[in-house]
């Protein structure tokens, strides 16, 4: 996993953006919006799209996207299970996972 991105579903921004191994251009997250905005609701988006050479692994939770950038051969569960850990561990430290409450920290 190389980024991991925040969105807001409603304000359509980046709440938090945290690269390890290499910067993600945010194209990525402009191919993800032009993917959501195809289908009527926001959970009909596929968990796991193809980008080029990577895939975006995404998680929807609260109105809030949370999308990995993948390069390489990575199990999609992995990746989805380190999102779905990400999300407790937010509602452990913020009590609830949304919009307002990630812009406040």
């Amino acid at each position: 996993m190389n980024s991991l991105f925040v969105l807001s579903v409603t304000s359509r921004e980046v709440l938090i953006e945290k690269h390890w191994k290499e910067v993600a251009s945010r194209n990525y997250v402009d191919l993800f919006w032009q993917e959501l905005s195809k289908g009527e609701l926001p959970q009909d988006i596929l968990p796991v799209l193809p980008a080029a050479s990577n895939y975006l692994i995404n998680v929807y939770k609260n109105n809030l996207f949370f999308l990995s950038v993948v390069t390489g051969e990575v199990p999609p569960l992995l990746c989805i299970e380190f999102l779905h850990r990400v999300i407790d561990v937010l509602v452990e430290y913020l009590q609830r996972v949304d919009e307002p409450t990630i812009k406040e920290n």
